[in-house]
């Protein structure tokens, strides 16, 4: 359920969102295109069309006003508000957008199921954590939280809980509120711990071994963006018991230990760019320096030591250094 999520996507326009971590899911191919060979044969596509062009036009056109004849009144305010929300955006009015944001998410989120309202959630939120105003993500999430106790079965609820948790304490992280950060870190955590045992001990039921499967492949994310929190707050030697942590997640999984190389290199790459990102921060805020375990330049000798040699081995060796001293 598990593979890797865009590494770095500061490289695709995103770095807000550069060290989310991992994907939900990892058995997810995306949309087949005609560029990979579905649908692309000599045979189809010389095919002459038995509608004309004037007649598929029209009929797409009245399709499309028919469903929106059906469409729910809510669901058409939605849209209209997001519109002038996107809209402001684009002009650079923040604050204007937020107010036809909110709206729009006011109208719809008392006519949703608990689970739907949640994800129609999440889907703004992010479009806040893209352009960086987290603050503004953060009251999406909170209505989340409150929708949580009522979503059946707890299964469900165990799974979007760890997730939500884990999204809210990045936003706190990049607002500065390390603590209140933490403190949702370790209860995403209390969580998992909680009721991924129960689920693992059903494991003969397909349903709670696929339970069990997304709650390992969201708590690995947890770990991740906790050792990244240490990392900010200057806590670099507790960064290797997250790191312990997240492999003995992998290890214990049905479903990913046979990544154990691929995550756990990931993870290191993440790691080593972020406390390079961090001390450039720090600087460029005039932070006070205090002596760090990972200068800057060891880093980026160490990242380009992964990048170049690419085995498993030189992430060993940065490890063992790290842990040694040295890094």
């Amino acid at each position: 359920m598990l593979g890797i999520r865009r590494a770095l996507l500061r490289s695709s326009g995103h770095p807000s969102l550069a060290f989310r971590g991992f994907p939900r899911s990892v058995n997810h191919q995306g949309t087949a295109t005609a560029s990979r060979g579905f649908a692309t044969t000599p045979s189809v596509l010389k095919t002459p069309s038995k509608w004309p062009k004037r007649l598929l036009i029209t009929a797409s056109v009245m399709a499309g006003v028919s469903y929106l004849l059906r469409e729910e009144p809510e669901r058409k305010e939605q849209r209209r508000l997001r519109a002038l929300g996107t809209e402001n955006i684009q002009k650079g009015d923040f604050d204007l957008a937020i107010k036809y944001y909110s709206e729009s998410f006011e109208v719809i989120k008392d006519v949703m199921s608990p689970i739907d309202t949640i994800h129609e959630a999440c889907d703004y939120a992010t479009r806040w954590e893209i352009l960086q105003q987290y603050e503004a993500a953060l009251p999406y999430y909170q209505t989340a939280m409150k929708r949580l106790k009522a979503v059946e079965p707890i299964s469900d609820r165990c799974v979007e809980g760890v997730m939500l948790m884990d999204r809210m304490a990045q936003c706190y992280h990049r607002t500065g509120r390390h603590e209140t950060a933490e403190k949702m870190f370790k209860q995403a955590i209390r969580l998992y711990e909680k009721y991924h045992g129960e689920f693992s001990a059903s494991n003969s039921s397909g349903s709670n071994g696929s339970v069990a499967a997304k709650l390992e492949g969201e708590i690995i994310n947890v770990f991740l963006h906790y050792a990244q929190l240490l990392v900010s707050v200057k806590r670099d030697n507790e960064v290797a018991d997250m790191r312990q942590r997240f492999t003995q997640i992998v290890r214990g999984s049905q479903l990913l230990r046979s990544m154990e190389t691929t995550l756990l290199e990931k993870f290191d790459d993440l790691m080593a760019l972020y406390a390079i990102r961090e001390k450039r921060r720090r600087r460029r805020d005039g932070e006070e320096q205090t002596p760090s375990k990972w200068p800057k330049q060891q880093l980026i000798t160490a990242f380009g030591r992964l990048r170049e040699q690419g085995g498993a081995a030189a992430r060993g060796t940065w490890h063992r250094e790290r842990q040694e001293g040295r890094f």
